[in-house]
């Protein structure tokens, strides 16, 4: 019995893996209307930091994304880590990167992840503690169509 559930454990863990993997993961398609974000992978730099990019639908306020108010990145050891952000040209696109190494924030025993909340909504913050687009219309995190909701998205990397 104990054999069959680490090989099931295993066999999910690869099928995120895989999935992280990814080049672009999205979970429905927006809208052209809709203001949300799309997951294009994650890697680390030469220094060891990990870096995060998200494109959104529609350019951003880019001063309404603040880490550990509008935007968390938890990780095993540490779990509201910090991170310096960087935008394109035309605000569609964040880079994220970690100030903390990979193996400053993960615990690789042997698998670890980690977890993005961009915040589209106020019922955990406070007022007006959200993402928004140039037009001030508030992310559409879980894509149901309408302004608001939380973007959440686990990595999981097999160690």
């Amino acid at each position: 019995m104990k054999k069959s559930r680490s090989f099931y454990g295993l066999l999910l863990a690869g099928i995120i893996a895989f999935l992280s993997s990814c080049s672009v993961f999205q979970v429905s398609s927006p809208k052209p209307t809709d203001f949300n974000a799309v997951y294009n992978g994650f890697s680390q730099d030469a220094a060891g930091h990990m870096v995060i990019p998200v494109t959104f639908t529609q350019p951003v306020n880019q001063s309404t994304v603040i880490v550990g108010r509008t935007l968390f990145l938890k990780f095993t050891k540490d779990a509201n880590a910090a991170a310096t952000l960087s935008w394109s040209a035309d605000s569609k696109t964040l880079t994220i990167t970690t100030v903390k190494t990979r193996d400053e924030l993960m615990s690789f025993n042997p698998d670890d992840g980690f977890c993005l909340t961009l915040r589209g909504s106020s019922k955990l913050t406070p007022a007006g503690n959200i993402v928004t687009n140039q037009k001030g219309i508030a992310l559409d995190g879980n894509y149901d169509g309408k302004p608001g909701g939380d973007y959440h998205m686990c990595f999981f990397i097999i160690g």
